[in-house]
């Protein structure tokens, strides 16, 4: 049978409630055998470099996925030099892999910048797109619906490569996350309990000054 791979890219500074709900969304709704949670080194697209270490948010990752033998954590990524370009991990990805058909979860605000990411075509050729709503991207379905087209109508090689998964929408972000941290405001349900204990435990995301 054919491996049905999920890949889902990002800096998780840290991993939050949002992303482990997005992840499950996408694996019920696309009956995915696994998916893999890939930490990204630096993204060449954010000026922001992660805050916590790739060890601690490799940790992170781990400690909020125990236990779901649906979710692994891939360092492909931060095992390579920087930047990491989505293109050159899915065909790692790929190769590791042979055979296996590849899901590549985007954001609808990232997907609708496709265009400007490395060699758009080459990641619809590697990978199907599940493209996961955003709160605040669009006014209403039929604005995003309008933008979708668009977009997609760019880069026709997107053709019957992607489907919109729908996911609970929270408005949550690993940003408001660390400013709750260093504030020394709770962030219980905003991430799961073994993610906040690695966070107090190693004095991630407190103030400096």
């Amino acid at each position: 049978m054919t491996l049905r791979l999920g890949v889902f890219g990002g800096t998780f500074d840290p991993v939050h409630i949002g992303h482990l709900l997005v992840a499950d969304a996408v694996v019920e709704a696309l009956g995915l055998d696994r998916l893999l949670f890939v930490p990204a080194q630096r993204s060449p697209l954010k000026a922001d470099d992660p805050r916590a270490t790739d060890s601690d948010r490799v940790a992170m990752l781990e400690a909020a996925t125990a236990g779901d033998g649906r979710f692994t954590v891939h360092r492909v990524d931060l095992d390579r030099p920087p930047p990491s370009y989505t293109v050159d991990t899915l065909r790692l990805l790929a190769e590791a892999h042979p055979g296996a058909e590849l899901t590549f979860v985007v954001g609808l605000d990232s997907f609708l910048d496709l265009s400007r990411w490395r060699d758009p075509a080459g990641i619809a050729a590697l990978a199907y797109l599940a493209v996961v709503d955003r709160p605040g991207i669009a006014a209403s379905s039929a604005e995003r619906d309008v933008r979708l087209s668009a977009a997609t109508a760019t880069l026709p090689a997107l053709l019957g490569r992607w489907t919109l998964i729908d996911a609970p929408l929270i408005d949550l972000s690993a940003t408001d996350i660390r400013r709750r941290v260093a504030d020394g405001k709770s962030i219980r349900w905003r991430v799961p309990e073994a993610v906040a204990d690695h966070i107090a435990t190693h004095d991630l995301y407190r103030r400096t000054t």
